[in-house]
């Protein structure tokens, strides 16, 4: 969990709009991330390499993110 936490916050800062992306694909499974988005979440170990998000990625995801579109916040998930 804190490996997953890490490397969103750590995504957030580097690439926001890859960020949101991540929590549109934990929201809604048929997303397709946009641009190359899709390949830096599989570089980054957040997607699978189908593209896929497993379910306890997803679960820190959905748990950590609140908000929509750039009004979306991050806290630590055992804290939310």
């Amino acid at each position: 969990m804190a490996t997953t936490y890490a490397s969103m916050l750590d995504l957030w800062g580097a690439c926001p709009v890859t960020a949101l992306e991540l929590i549109e694909v934990a929201r809604n499974p048929d997303h397709t991330p946009w641009g190359n988005a899709g390949e830096e979440l599989i570089r980054r170990h957040l997607l699978e390499e189908d593209g896929t998000m497993r379910d306890a990625v997803r679960r820190i995801v959905l748990s950590s993110s609140t908000g929509e579109g750039m009004n979306t916040t991050l806290t630590h998930p055992v804290k939310s």
